[in-house]
């Protein structure tokens, strides 16, 4: 499904030189991207689906300073 939607928006006249996709964790996105565009696409994850992923697998009390750290170092 997501490559037909990519496919759809070359056929529609997109244009790739290198491009950054920001995306959450979905490895289908991932995947359609590099078969779509190759070596042109710059794929990134998404910081906050990030950050939500990792806080959720953390008790409650780390969670506020892990954010912290986290954000910091991006």
């Amino acid at each position: 499904m997501a490559k037909a939607l990519f496919a759809d928006l070359i056929e529609r006249g997109l244009t790739i030189a290198r491009r950054l996709f920001v995306i959450d964790a979905a490895n289908a996105r991932r995947t359609a991207l590099r078969q779509t565009f190759g070596d042109v696409a710059v794929v990134q994850r998404c910081q906050v689906h990030k950050l939500r992923n990792v806080l959720e697998h953390l008790p409650e009390r780390p969670q506020p300073s892990v954010a912290k750290a986290m954000h910091e170092n991006w």
